[in-house]
């Protein structure tokens, strides 16, 4: 899933110097286009909900690491007391069977909340882009090759999104 947004982003970097030299050069039938950009980690930054849903996950993965530790500690400690190696391997599978339950829920957890968060994110900058008349938008942080001359021609879209982000939040909450 990931290749196809790549290679079509990809495309875009090497068409729009191209294009937005035709829209340069005003000859008859060129194709105008209206890049912009946004920085997702500022937008993010932002976002208090994203901030929230960050830092729940770190937790959750340092408990996920914690427990981990504690099951190697016993396993080690089953080692040097000399039980069994069919015994330790039952531990060992029982304990990465626990891992795999709490992975699963705490999934089970973050998944709607990330992607509830990338649906408001989707719509302040589909609002915003087509207040702006934008083609296509992109994440500046996402391009690798081709950020200034986008930056020369595009049109950054950061600020408007996060205003559209805190108006929708304020009418939600005073809803």
């Amino acid at each position: 899933m990931a290749l196809p947004f790549f290679t079509a982003l990809l495309l875009i970097l090497w068409t729009v110097p191209a294009l937005a030299q035709a829209q340069a050069s005003s000859k008859p039938g060129a194709l105008e286009i209206h890049p912009a950009y946004f920085s997702m980690m500022r937008v993010r930054a932002a976002m208090p909900e994203a901030a929230r849903l960050e830092q729940l996950k770190a937790s959750a993965q340092s408990q996920l690491r914690e427990d981990a530790r504690r099951s190697l500690e016993t396993i080690e400690k089953m080692a040097k007391e000399g039980r069994k190696e069919e015994e330790i391997s039952a531990f060992r599978q029982e304990a990465r069977a626990a891992l795999s339950v709490k992975q699963d829920a705490l999934f089970k957890v973050l998944e709607p909340q990330e992607k509830q968060l990338k649906i408001r994110l989707f719509a302040a900058v589909t609002s915003v882009a087509r207040a702006h008349q934008v083609d296509f938008v992109v994440d500046s942080e996402g391009v690798y090759r081709g950020t200034r001359k986008l930056s020369e021609v595009g049109l950054d879209l950061t600020d408007e999104i996060i205003s559209r982000l805190k108006e929708r939040a304020d009418a939600k909450s005073s809803d």
